[in-house]
């Protein structure tokens, strides 16, 4: 209980420190300039599967995204039409470590991606370019992607060429680059505020429980 004290306070003091959002300066990016965009895979999902461990991607505000989990051998003998075959199976899988963009359905929700997952054309995976992503980084970008895709709907989709050519306002630091490490200690912050609540929560229940005894 001692560390988590230690550590909540510490991520007080760094929150202290930390300019809050609104006094940063930002500035628009055009998405394409800071991603490498990607287009989704399946026209039509494989047969359901009770066994999967691969997470599927489709046009959905729910569930991060996540519609279905299929085995490599599934992705593997199904393309994207829906016949059996492994050419280009490859292209089925998409790393981890990115952000997934609904551009059909649900459209403009954006989710962070931690694992290997496969997806439908309706969802659009990008990478981030030039600065290694987290998933600190990666959360703040889903809420600024976020802001650009209530822009979007159903009858005007977020496709992949439109992404393109959207912008993301951002927090930049004195390089008027993207102020990325700002975006990480920001989001770690909320994180143990948050965690060290939830500990505190379930520590006040333990107590009540040991006193009833």
């Amino acid at each position: 209980m001692y560390l988590n004290i230690y550590i909540y306070r510490l991520a007080l003091k760094v929150e202290r420190e930390l300019p809050a959002l609104s006094r940063l300066i930002w500035k628009d990016f055009k998405i394409s300039n800071l991603f490498k965009i990607r287009d989704g895979y399946y026209n039509k999902k494989p047969p359901q599967e009770k066994n999967g461990n691969i997470p599927f991607l489709g046009a959905t505000s729910m569930n991060n995204g996540i519609t279905e989990f299929y085995s490599e051998n599934t992705i593997n003998y199904w393309d994207k039409v829906g016949c059996n075959s492994t050419n280009g199976y490859e292209k089925r899988y998409f790393e981890g470590n990115c952000l997934t963009v609904v551009n059909n359905g649900s459209v403009g929700y954006v989710y962070y991606q931690d694992h290997m997952f496969t997806c439908s054309h309706d969802m659009t995976p990008i990478y981030l370019k030039r600065y290694k992503l987290n998933k600190q980084i990666g959360m703040f970008l889903v809420r600024c992607m976020n802001k650009t895709g209530e822009m979007f709907s159903y009858a005007r989709k977020w496709r992949p060429k439109r992404i393109r050519t959207s912008k993301i306002y951002l927090p930049i630091n004195d390089k008027l680059e993207p102020d990325y490490k700002y975006m990480e200690k920001y989001i770690l912050v909320q994180q143990i505020k948050e965690y060290y609540k939830i500990l505190n929560h379930f520590h006040k229940l333990l107590d009540s429980d040991k006193k009833t005894c």
